[in-house]
């Protein structure tokens, strides 16, 4: 129930007063252009395995065991 009358507080809020709402989009704007990008982690890769069981278990690719 809390979060309803947040959002309908905020709404009125909003409502109320244009040019806050505005010139804070503005600024969050001008200020998310400066931050640098997300960096996503990557999978981790086993360039030299000694073990092909540990190496295909922490690359995700199932083991071929026929090999």
């Amino acid at each position: 129930m809390a979060s309803i009358y947040r959002a309908l507080a905020a709404y009125e809020k909003a409502r109320a007063y244009p040019d806050a709402v505005e010139q804070a989009r503005a600024e969050h704007a001008q200020r998310a252009d400066d931050l640098p990008a997300i960096v996503r982690p990557r999978p981790a890769r086993v360039l030299d395995p000694t073990d092909p069981e540990l190496a295909a278990r922490i690359q995700g690719r199932p083991l071929n065991r026929l090999e």
